[in-house]
């Protein structure tokens, strides 16, 4: 007579309810999980049970093999390792499965585990300035006519023409770029301002905007226009803060605009000069600065005889 097999001699396979997840993983301070894949009811047989780490693409070690449980065992651990690879990657989840080997095996819940592998390495973005944007100089823009010292001699006033857009030529706006390293995943938001503020540039603060996968963008700051001399100008804008889960560089976070020195007077060297009718009386005038800059000089005198103001 012969007793045919019976109440699952081989076992019923899951996996452990103690290791059932859900789990969470980072690159850093928790890369290793072990699961734990149980036989219950007999243990008579050698059995195989495969497991699969589904989604994967080599981010997590040891997720895909055979167990090999041989008569007696009662459970198999698995060990799985988070590779650190310093790539920026968003949240991703990986589903653990196991499965028969071979017909005939039965299993029982639970069979699967959610593994997911928080955004790391900056996923969103480091932010700092440009090199080229840490120091820059502009001019300070002018008016129409930017009116001289008043001569003592004269009742009027003599005005100079700027030939360019700014004292010196030179752009009276400064160009400021900030750059997205590391990630670039979700749209980010970059505060900033001048610690420093004054009439004398425009905007002081304001918000620049990145969306998803852009590495730059850029802002501008202005010099005002007036006519008052000034000697330059130094002015700091900062990066002040990011939202979501960006940051701010460790450096490079501070630009440097100076305006340089403007307005600079002209004006006669000597307020008062006589000539005897038919002579010639000569007037020197005189300029600050570099005098790097064309100018025309234009006489709003109303004297009908002579006139050592008139050009």
């Amino acid at each position: 007579m012969t007793i045919l097999a019976n109440d699952d001699p081989s076992g019923i396979f899951s996996i452990s309810n103690s290791t059932a997840g859900p789990f969470t993983l980072d690159e850093d301070n928790n890369r290793i999980l072990n699961i734990i894949i149980i036989r219950s009811r007999g243990d008579l047989t050698r059995e195989f049970i495969r497991y699969d780490l589904l989604g994967s693409s080599g981010e997590i070690a040891g997720g895909q093999g055979i167990a090999d449980f041989q008569p007696g065992d009662r459970e198999i651990n698995v060990t799985l390792f988070v590779s650190n690879d310093n790539e920026p990657e968003i949240n991703e989840t990986f589903l653990f499965e196991i499965s028969p080997f071979n017909t005939g095996v039965q299993l029982s819940a639970p069979t699967t585990v959610n593994i997911t592998i928080q955004a790391n390495d900056d996923f969103a973005g480091v932010f700092s300035f440009s090199a080229s944007s840490l120091s820059t100089s502009i001019g300070m823009l002018r008016n129409n006519l930017t009116t001289l010292e008043k001569n003592n001699y004269c009742s009027h006033f003599v005005t100079v023409e700027p030939s360019g857009n700014t004292s010196g030529g030179m752009d009276s706006r400064a160009v400021l770029t900030v750059i997205r390293e590391a990630g670039a995943f979700g749209a980010v938001d970059v505060y900033w301002e001048i610690t420093n503020p004054s009439t004398d540039i425009s905007p002081t603060s304001g918000v620049l905007s990145f969306s998803e996968d852009q590495r730059t963008a850029s802002f501008e700051v202005s010099a005002q226009p007036d006519d008052s001399p000034e000697a330059a100008e130094t002015f700091t804008v900062e990066l002040q803060s990011v939202n979501g889960e960006a940051r701010l560089a460790s450096s490079d976070t501070m630009a440097v605009v100076i305006i340089l020195q403007n307005d600079d007077p002209i004006r006669f060297v000597t307020s008062f000069n006589q000539a005897q009718e038919g002579e010639t009386a000569t007037f020197t005038l005189i300029r600050g600065g570099q005098a790097n800059g064309k100018e025309r000089i234009l006489d709003r005198g109303s004297r009908r005889h002579w006139d050592p103001c008139r050009t």
